[in-house]
């Protein structure tokens, strides 16, 4: 899923330091600052917060995306996972519960509502880390 998105992060990524005004730039070098000074003091910390955001929520996507992990990931189901061994998504585990004779629609809730917490919590934690990062940078 991540080779999936690479090119979205990507493209965000790039959006991201165009986005950085050029009068920064501009006023960086003539400043008399080379141009690896700029890009690492100036666009970089202008820009970081933009690539986080696309990257944190690509995760996001990720784990919401659950057709296609049923689809990719396949259906390996282990009621043991170890560090060292493959292992289920969330998402195959609800198609799992959801697909018996009796389906367990509390268990498939529950595993739905961890998603969305999961999820909101990435996003939260964008929201807070580019918060935290911004106002570094701004002091």
């Amino acid at each position: 899923m991540t080779i999936m998105l690479l090119p979205l992060i990507m493209r965000q990524t790039e959006e991201a330091l165009i986005v950085v005004p050029q009068s920064l730039r501009m006023a960086s070098l003539s400043l008399g600052a080379s141009t690896t000074q700029t890009i690492f003091r100036v666009i970089l910390p202008n820009a970081i917060p933009g690539i986080l955001s696309a990257t944190l929520l690509s995760m996001s996507r990720i784990i919401g995306e659950s057709a296609a992990l049923i689809f990719t990931m396949g259906t390996a189901i282990s009621d043991n996972p170890k560090i060292s061994q493959s292992a289920t998504s969330l998402a195959v585990h609800i198609w799992t519960v959801m697909a018996g004779e009796q389906p367990n629609f509390e268990l498939a809730t529950a595993i739905s509502l961890l998603i969305l917490v999961l999820v909101l919590i990435l996003n939260l934690t964008v929201k807070l880390l580019t918060h935290r990062i911004n106002r570094k940078w701004q002091v």
